[in-house]
């Protein structure tokens, strides 16, 4: 009796096992085959982050006219600006990381300027109220030749909209007494 039980276990195994050889999914394409299980969704994106790692650039300068300006660019891992393209059957998803750029400037040892350069301190500016910059990277310099040639330190603001493209200069000019004025340059 234990003979019939094990051959007939036995048989069952061998004909399921060789029945599952893929014959139904033989003329199907790859994309097919996964929309019938669920999987395109998983295997048809390609998600990129810019910068992939988080990153820091801090600037330290002291210049004869009396301005010290200390800036500080990092990576914000929480915000990032999404490109989205669709090429045959795949998403590419391409995440651009938001900057936090903040600006110290400091006059004869007293600071005058201390604050973030980022889309809240460009709209509340007279003048770019209106300025869009909800799909847009900003990053700042300290530019050191327009600092020297003037009596202000001036600070560039460049803005990248990732929609577009499209890459704007803009100069943050300080004076003495911490006011600003910013002009597109």
């Amino acid at each position: 009796m234990n003979r019939l039980i094990i051959s007939f276990v036995l048989f069952i195994l061998v004909s399921f096992v060789v029945s599952c050889d893929g014959r139904g999914r033989k003329h199907k394409s790859n994309i097919e085959v996964l929309k019938e299980n669920k999987l395109l969704d998983s295997f048809s994106e390609n998600i990129t982050y810019h910068p992939i790692e988080f990153s820091e650039v801090i600037t330290d300068t002291i210049l004869d006219s009396g301005y010290n300006v200390s800036i500080k660019v990092t990576t914000d891992m929480k915000n990032s600006v999404l490109e989205q393209k669709n090429k045959d059957s795949l998403k590419f998803k391409n995440y651009f990381r938001k900057l936090i750029c903040h600006a110290k400037v400091s006059k004869d040892s007293k600071t005058i300027f201390d604050t973030k350069i980022d889309e809240l301190f460009f709209n509340s500016t007279k003048g770019f109220e209106n300025l869009d910059l909800n799909s847009s990277i900003i990053s700042i310099v300290f530019d050191q030749i327009e600092s020297v040639k003037s009596d202000s330190l001036v600070i560039t603001s460049m803005i990248f909209n990732v929609k577009t493209n499209k890459l704007d200069f803009y100069d943050i000019t300080i004076d003495h007494f911490g006011n600003h004025i910013i002009k597109k340059t």
